[in-house]
């Protein structure tokens, strides 16, 4: 995350070896970028999804059957619901936007195309800038369901505005400028905005705590059913709470705090 302008983006395709003259050093399994051969790289293990892609004029269903190697449409959207996304596949009516030329749909439309042909790649990395832009809040919601899904064994890098992408985050770096103008890295849980957004997450686990007791016992509700309410992830739930009853303590003192300052 950060400001517009502040580098993300060529954060990201430094990472992708685009530039040949930086300064300092990038590591893929502890090999030099400079020594790998970056065409291979980019073709084999990094998936990608840019803003402002430049798209070829061809129909939807050529450009993703080109683009994924595949047969035929029929198996691009086998392969979607293969890895979890029949949901995503249904209320984005991918069907419709088959024959339609990629050049000639909405933006909207046309970033749900690029995110399967990203998604659908074959891949250990893979890296999205603002992929939701541009979308509804329900098939925001779909695709990080969809991402998190996917993303084990996987490292998935994605540069956002977007307060529910970065909730939904194991880790959240923060680009920012410091006074001398140099741009820095810093995970912004070491930062006083971190603990803010911290103790929102926290409230968050809680209201999803309470709506949990309305329909089980304490002793029968699981994190799995805590996080699932709240549209966290289990990474976010243990990154506050050590377990359930970390969190009713937690609670209960805040609520003890708030009273004594009324």
């Amino acid at each position: 995350t950060g400001e517009n302008g502040i580098g993300k983006t060529t954060f990201l395709k430094g990472i992708l070896g685009l530039y040949k003259d930086y300064v300092g050093n990038i590591y893929y399994s502890k090999v030099n970028l400079r020594k790998i051969d970056k065409s291979n790289l980019r073709k084999n293990n990094i998936s990608t999804m840019l803003q402002n892609e430049k798209v070829p004029d061809m129909s939807v269903e050529e450009y993703l059957c080109e683009f994924l190697n595949k047969s035929s449409f029929e198996n691009v959207k086998r392969e979607i619901v293969e890895i979890g996304g029949n949901e995503l596949l249904k209320k984005t009516h991918l069907e419709d936007l088959r024959i339609k030329n990629i050049q000639h749909i909405s933006d909207g439309e046309r970033q749900i195309i690029l995110f399967f042909r990203t998604i659908l790649k074959k891949a250990d990395i893979y890296l999205l800038d603002e992929p939701t832009t541009n979308l509804s809040i329900e098939i925001s919601k779909l695709f990080l369901d969809l991402l998190l899904k996917i993303k084990s064994q996987k490292i998935i890098l994605v540069i956002s505005h977007d307060e529910n992408v970065i909730n939904k985050a194991d880790i959240e770096i923060k680009m920012l400028k410091n006074e001398v103008a140099k741009n820095e890295l810093k995970e912004v849980r070491h930062s006083e905005e971190w603990h803010k957004s911290g103790e929102k997450v926290k409230y968050r686990l809680a209201d999803a705590m309470k709506s949990c007791m309305k329909k089980a016992p304490v002793e029968k509700i699981t994190v799995k059913e805590i996080t699932e309410e709240c549209g966290v992830t289990r990474q976010t739930f243990y990154r506050n709470f050590q377990d359930k009853y970390d969190l009713i303590n937690w609670y209960f003192d805040k609520i003890l705090i708030e009273s004594f300052a009324h």
